[in-house]
């Protein structure tokens, strides 16, 4: 299996939007930190504007898209990881590059 690809998610941001190479292909992606659910959620779009997946939380221990039969999603698999093993939300500042919680990519 090929090394996972990390999402560089900026946990500084409470608000980002980016584009990914993902198995030869391009995707943009969105990530927000809902204040009143205090939960971080991120989309997932062939273009800024055509959306393939939206609103989808971040939930360590969890495949987001494990759910979802969509031929526009990459073929892989993401995965929130939680490096303490605990499974935990992310709070405001524990989601993305170097966090406690992380968003990674099988191809």
């Amino acid at each position: 299996m090929a090394d996972p690809v990390e999402i560089p998610v900026d946990p500084k941001l409470p608000d980002q939007s980016f584009w990914v190479n993902l198995d030869g292909e391009r995707y943009y992606m969105k990530f927000y930190w809902n204040t009143r659910d205090e939960q971080w959620y991120f989309s997932i779009l062939q273009t800024p504007d055509d959306p393939i997946k939206t609103c989808v939380p971040i939930l360590p221990g969890w495949s987001p898209f494990r759910q979802f039969t969509d031929d526009r999603l990459p073929p892989g698999n993401f995965v929130v990881v939680d490096s303490s093993g605990k499974d935990i939300l992310p709070t405001r500042y524990e989601f993305g590059l170097g966090q406690r919680v992380r968003l990674l990519y099988y191809g």
